[in-house]
């Protein structure tokens, strides 16, 4: 495995009405074909999370969260059956209670985006395939068949514009910073795009210490901050008296990091 950040690729992000994902990987750049024409998506933003319509080989349109926190394409078990891809075993998964599930995977399975599927398509190496236990609610009506991480952003400019709900995927040539935008610096490390930074929580009203670090642009996340608990307990954000503040869950990956 590479080091952290062999693959580091610099790259911006424009914070306003739009915002732009843009980096493409270069240990990856041979593999990817990346857009030569601007292609607009409409999105559902209503749940907060960026929904949008993508087809799995040939089979489709499904719905798919846009999860920049997730690397490669991951889709849910009945919706590998019906596009009639093989799949092998990948791992174990379990979550807070007793028990685990089964994760499998598929190899080089086409992905489609645009038009019918035909304006952006390429070939994902490793798609990861989900128990339909572990499917999600609907959002807005909408079925999640699964989740499109960075291997789909980091083949062209990638915006979201949100007051239009609308995701544009640009040549990076054709691309242009809008006017008065905050630019920022950005940087990819095994193809998850982050941000170098400090950030100041607010506890009760009040600051608390800025918190340095690397901060994972994760558009499929719940929350707009999530702080890694060592660092929360540092400032003392946790184990307060704050009357907002729950627990909201605890789970192990196929990883088995808690």
């Amino acid at each position: 495995m590479q080091a952290l950040l062999i693959s580091m690729i610099m790259g911006a992000l424009v914070v306003g009405a739009k915002v732009p994902v843009a980096p493409v990987n270069s240990a990856a750049k041979d593999t990817i074909t990346s857009t030569d024409k601007v292609v607009t998506i409409k999105i559902d933003i209503t749940t907060g999370h960026i929904i949008m319509p993508a087809w799995i080989a040939g089979d489709g349109p499904y719905w798919f969260v846009l999860d920049t926190g997730n690397q490669n394409t991951t889709i849910f078990a009945h919706v590998a059956e019906k596009a009639g891809l093989d799949t092998e075993p990948m791992g174990e998964m379990g979550g807070a209670g007793s028990g685990s599930v089964t994760v499998r995977r598929a190899s080089a399975v086409p992905v489609g985006i645009g038009e019918a599927g035909t304006e952006i398509r390429f070939e994902e190496p490793t798609v990861t395939v989900l128990p339909d236990a572990a499917q999600l609610p609907d959002f807005n009506g909408k079925q999640i068949a699964g989740f499109l991480g960075t291997t789909l952003i980091e083949r062209a400019m990638t915006s979201v514009d949100y007051g239009e709900g609308e995701l544009v995927l640009s040549p990076r040539e054709d691309y242009r910073v809008p006017n008065g935008a905050r630019v920022l610096e950005m940087k990819l490390a095994f193809g998850f795009p982050y941000f170098e930074g400090t950030l100041t929580p607010t506890l009760m009203g009040k600051d608390t210490e800025p918190v340095a670090g690397n901060y994972l642009l994760d558009l499929g996340a719940t929350y707009g901050l999530e702080i890694d608990y060592e660092d929360a307990i540092a400032i003392g954000l946790v184990g307060s008296d704050d009357p907002q503040q729950k627990q909201v869950g605890q789970g192990r990956g196929i990883d088995g990091v808690m």
